[in-house]
């Protein structure tokens, strides 16, 4: 079993806060954990969350931004 991070979950929040209608770029993802938390992890530990997610099949990257999948949708 994996263990869970806790940038993972507020990752995971903050995208679904800011990619509610779109995929949302990744400045505001940060902007969403900003408001969410007060403060805003490394860049090395958000790009390891990015990818630690991605890797799961839990975010969507396109050219248009950063969505949830579904099945992180359905968490």
């Amino acid at each position: 079993m994996s263990s869970v991070h806790d940038v993972d979950v507020l990752l995971l929040l903050a995208t679904s806060l800011a990619a509610k209608r779109r995929p949302a770029e990744p400045g505001e993802i940060v902007a969403a954990i900003d408001l969410i938390q007060g403060n805003v992890p490394g860049e090395e530990k958000l790009s390891e969350a990015f990818a630690r997610l991605g890797s799961h099949g839990l975010l969507q990257g396109n050219p248009a931004g950063v969505a949830l999948t579904a099945a992180a949708e359905a968490l």
